[in-house]
């Protein structure tokens, strides 16, 4: 599972990638109310298994309250890079099991 997000803490260069541990000790509140961390906690209770294949690529958003069309500069300046990381993350995916 590829999932690519915004993410308001981060530091100044604003993207990250992530695994599912970098969830387990994050305790915050989604503002849509069932986050990453939420929804793993959920799967534990419920005895669901967890995709063997997991990366969160985070985007460092500038104001999460700013509701609009558009991009802001810096998302616009990276996104480029942005989607190649997500290629290299399924490149790798495709050639680790390829059959």
């Amino acid at each position: 599972m590829l999932f690519l997000f915004s993410i308001v803490f981060l530091p100044e260069n604003i993207q990250q990638e992530l695994s599912k541990e970098d969830f387990q000790n994050i305790f915050s509140l989604s503002p849509h109310h069932l986050g990453i961390p939420e929804a793993l906690r959920m799967m534990d209770v419920l005895e669901l298994s967890f995709p063997k294949h997991f990366c969160a690529l985070a985007m460092k958003v500038e104001n999460p309250y700013n509701f609009g069309e558009g991009l802001s500069d810096a998302v616009v300046n990276a996104l480029q890079q942005f989607v190649e990381r997500a290629e290299r993350v399924l490149q790798r995916w495709k050639e680790q099991f390829a059959v």
